[in-house]
């Protein structure tokens, strides 16, 4: 659903789900407590979830856990996107931002845990995964070109924008 880092109001979450026909709305987070106090996965399901949520949220949890991130259960909440959706639905917090530990393994195992999501998801749909196989990229950079400017005003702004955004810019001088 989230396609850029803007803020999306827990109401406007449900409606997206409820406007559709969906199978599971999963909501997927990063947790936090203090800096170095709390640590582990959690799965959440709402307080009376229906055997699909139920299953599905134990299938997650497990698929994390065989990652490497420690359990700290499936439990049941009163959460608004839990509550206020018509599919089954489960909200997952993958380990604590504030924890050093925790940032390295979902940093490290980000394609791991990409892949224990999907077949713990697939899994429960009843559909076999297949793991890809990935082909080493050592030495190969893939560019992004995001504009092209006369003005170099105009590209240092384009600069401070994609930095601003979280990503690497640098301008480049070629001609016409």
């Amino acid at each position: 659903m989230r396609t850029s880092d803007k803020a999306v109001t827990l109401q406007e979450r449900s409606n997206y789900e409820n406007n559709s026909n969906y199978d599971y709305f999963i909501s997927f987070h990063r947790n936090a407590f203090k800096p170095e106090q709390a640590t582990r996965v959690e799965t959440f399901i709402y307080l009376n979830p229906g055997q699909k949520a139920e299953t599905m949220a134990e299938k997650i949890q497990r698929s994390l856990i065989g990652v490497g991130f420690v359990n700290r259960g499936v439990k049941r909440k009163n959460f608004h996107v839990l509550r206020e959706t018509v599919a089954p639905a489960i909200l997952v917090e993958m380990g604590f931002l504030d924890n050093s530990k925790d940032n390295q393994l979902f940093d490290s195992k980000k394609r791991q845990i990409i892949e224990a999501l999907d077949a713990a998801i697939l899994q429960q749909l009843g559909i076999k995964y297949t793991q890809q196989e990935q082909k080493p990229t050592v030495n190969t950079l893939y560019r992004v070109m995001a504009g092209s400017y006369a003005n170099r005003e105009n590209a240092e702004k384009q600069i401070q924008r994609l930095k601003a955004a979280g990503f690497e810019a640098v301008v480049m001088i070629g001609e016409k």
